[in-house]
Parts: C-alpha cells; sequence; structure tokens
C-alpha cells in the first residue's frame, strides 16, 4: 500500500517522541478516568458527613462557621470546605479537584525521590522513574480516594513524598517543615514518624529540635478560628477528640485485629505497646546494620513503617494505608521486582476493602475480612522479611 508522506511524518515523530507521547497519554488517561469518577456521589462519608458539614458552613458566615466547631478536621481542611461552600460548582467538584491535584503532585515527588534512590540519572533511569509514577496514578486505591470516595488522603500524602524528598537531599528542615504542615491535615502522618525517628539515630544528619516544626504549624494553623473566637481548647483538641471517638480495634482495615482481638477495652493499649515494640526491635535492627542503609533501602523502610502503623495500631480505617501502599508498591517496582507479587497482594486486599465500603461488595459472606487480613499480613511479613535480609548486605 503506497505511504504519503504525511505517514512518514506521523510515523518519524512518533518514533523519536514514543516514551514522552505514550506518558503524555497515560497521564491524560488517569486524568479522564478521575473526570468520570468525579461526579458519582456514592461515598456515604460524602453524603453523610462532608455534605453536612459544607451545608451548615454554607448556613452561617466565613467567619461563624469557623468559630463554630464542625466536623472533625482540623483548621486547614475547615477553612477549606468553609470556602467550599462558599463558591460556585457542586462541593464535589472542589474537593475531588483538590485531592486529585494532590495525587499528581504526589506522583511528581515520587518521581524525584525514586531517582534519588537510584542514585543515577541516566535516560534509562529516568524513564523507568517516570512510568513507575505515573503507574502509581492508576492503583485502584489511587483512582478511588479522591475522585470516587472524596477522601483527602492524597493531600497528607504529597506532603509525606514532598518532605521525604528533601529528607533524601540533605534538607532536612524543609522536610520536616512539610511533615509539620501535613499534620494540620491529618494525623495519620504521624505513621512516617517512626521512620524519621529511625534516621536520626542511624543516619544522625539532623537535629531533634527540628521536630518542634510539627507543635509550632499546629499552634499557628489553628490561629483562624482562635481568631473566630471558637477558643483555644475547642480548637487545638481536634485529634484528642477524634481518638477518643474510635473506640474498636479496626474500622473495616485489614489488620491484625481482625483475627479475633476485637475489644477495645481489653486490647487497645496493648496493642499500641506492640506497635511501640515492633519500631523499637526494627530501631535495634536497623542501627545494628546501619552502614548498609542505602536511600533505597531507606524509602522501603518508609513505607514499612507507615504500613507497621496501619496493621499494628488499633482504631484503624480501611484508608489508613494509603501512603504505605503506593511507597512500597512504587520502591518494589522500582528496585525489588521479585517481591511484586507481595505489593499486588496488598493492593488487592486493599481494593477488596474500598469495594466493600463503596459498593457492599463481599467475596464470601462472613469470612472474607479475615482472608483478607491473613493475605495482609502475610504480604507485609514478607516485605519485612526482605528488608531484614537486604540490611544484612553492603549492596
Amino acid at each position: 500500500m503506497k505511504r504519503y508522506k504525511i505517514d512518514e511524518f506521523i510515523t518519524d515523530f512518533f518514533q523519536k517522541n514514543m516514551f514522552q507521547i505514550c506518558i503524555g497519554a497515560l497521564l491524560l488517561f488517569s486524568v479522564l478516568m478521575r473526570i468520570y469518577l468525579a461526579p458519582q456521589t456514592i461515598s456515604g462519608d460524602y453524603n453523610v458527613t462532608l455534605l453536612s458539614w459544607i451545608n451548615e458552613y454554607k448556613s452561617l458566615s466565613f467567619w461563624g462557621g469557623l468559630e463554630r466547631t464542625i466536623g472533625n478536621y482540623y483548621v486547614p481542611y475547615n477553612i477549606f470546605l468553609d470556602i467550599v461552600a462558599r463558591i460556585p460548582g457542586e462541593p464535589w467538584l472542589w474537593i475531588a479537584i483538590t485531592s486529585c491535584a494532590a495525587e499528581y503532585i504526589g506522583a511528581y515527588y515520587l518521581y524525584k525521590l525514586l531517582m534519588l534512590a537510584a542514585g543515577s540519572n541516566d535516560s534509562k533511569t529516568q524513564k523507568q522513574a517516570v512510568i513507575v509514577s505515573v503507574s502509581m496514578l492508576f492503583l485502584p486505591v489511587a483512582i478511588m480516594n479522591g475522585a470516587l470516595w472524596k477522601q483527602c488522603d492524597a493531600i497528607y500524602t504529597a506532603f509525606i513524598l514532598a518532605g521525604l524528598y528533601y529528607y533524601f537531599s540533605d534538607r532536612t528542615r524543609r522536610a520536616l517543615i512539610l511533615l509539620a504542615i501535613g499534620f494540620t491535615f491529618k494525623l495519620q502522618i504521624i505513621f512516617i514518624i517512626p521512620f524519621y525517628i529511625i534516621m536520626y539515630f542511624v543516619k544522625k544528619n539532623y537535629s531533634v529540635v527540628q521536630f518542634v516544626w510539627i507543635p509550632v504549624m499546629y499552634v499557628v494553623a489553628g490561629i483562624p478560628c482562635v481568631m473566630a473566637q471558637r477558643g483555644i481548647r475547642e480548637t487545638y483538641s481536634v485529634y484528642l477528640r477524634q481518638n477518643s471517638g474510635y473506640n474498636e480495634m479496626t474500622w473495616l482495615s485489614n489488620s491484625l485485629y481482625r483475627l479475633g482481638f476485637t475489644s477495645y477495652d481489653v486490647f487497645g493499649i496493648p496493642a499500641i505497646i506492640l506497635a511501640i515494640s515492633i519500631f523499637a526491635f526494627a530501631l535495634l535492627y536497623v542501627f545494628e546494620h546501619r552502614d548498609n542503609v542505602t536511600n533505597k533501602k531507606a524509602l522501603m523502610l518508609a513505607g514499612w513503617s507507615i504500613l507497621t502503623c496501619y496493621l499494628f495500631l488499633p482504631a484503624m480505617h480501611e484508608r489508613y494505608d494509603y501512603a504505605g501502599v503506593i511507597i512500597m508498591t512504587a520502591v518494589t517496582i522500582m528496585f525489588n521486582r521479585k517481591m511484586i507479587p507481595a505489593v499486588i497482594a496488598i493492593n488487592l486486599c486493599s481494593m477488596l476493602v474500598y469495594n466493600y465500603y463503596l459498593f457492599d461488595f463481599d467475596i464470601i459472606d462472613g469470612v472474607p475480612f479475615v482472608v483478607m487480613s491473613v493475605v495482609y499480613l502475610a504480604a507485609y511479613f514478607a516485605l519485612s522479611i526482605d528488608i531484614i535480609n537486604k540490611l544484612k548486605c553492603s549492596e
């Protein structure tokens, strides 16, 4: 068949720019998926809680809304919802746009993190890091969390990823400031703190004084509500009230406590002690092998820190492994492909829990959570053993 000059131009252009075109197409497809899902308001968290809070803000003045304790978020997200209540458009639109924008910011910093961990700037490494980072936008938890569920886990995750990037870039003050800002959006950012504590002793590359940024940012973020006369105690006790309201060992999470440890009164405190003990053992082991800790292994430890909190702390919601799933999946695909089956298992378990909440999907009546918890724990222990073995080696 005869080919024309236009055909040669198209094929030559594609051949020269194939990578950029394909990545651009994948980014476009990821956006289109979110555009399609965003109008779907099937989430109870949106319809029952977020929407009712926004309607309450709408019935008040801007400062009147900040004066009242509406919902259980801290001040920055309260201000965001107060603004959403007053601008044109459906509330779901602005909530989804904000969370999805955070997903792409997180993907950008994830790319930069992977490049730092790789320790190479060659073209092949850059392409691999781009592919892995973009592919994280297609993980089920990433697609459903912000666009479909209207949750904001991507926001604090973006702060985690940006903070880790600056930490590995030896700009530790900026890393801790970003960690502190993220803390004002979501308490769950503390899941990454065990990693920073371990690195404090192992790498000795920042001062414990820099943790002061966390309370400083927390106090500063609350000032608008104090100015609105909400009251100091009422403003700054949000996270304490959050914790006091969660008196179940697990809230749909695939944790250890699905295996019969259901009484919060009995197991709540021991669970916290268990989690702290695991990190104490981790600190001892990593410190003993501190000369073998590379950026790759440290990044694995960051993801492991979040997953450990999710699995062993009490009162965990189903979404709280979000940042850990993304970090561990990315670092596994990029640097540790033999463990891909483990991260696939974790992603599947998280996806099934999302579907259970959003669509009332059940696998086998009565047993799915136990099965998923066992599978999730098995995958977690496989990843943990792999990290232990890697820390024994100098490479």
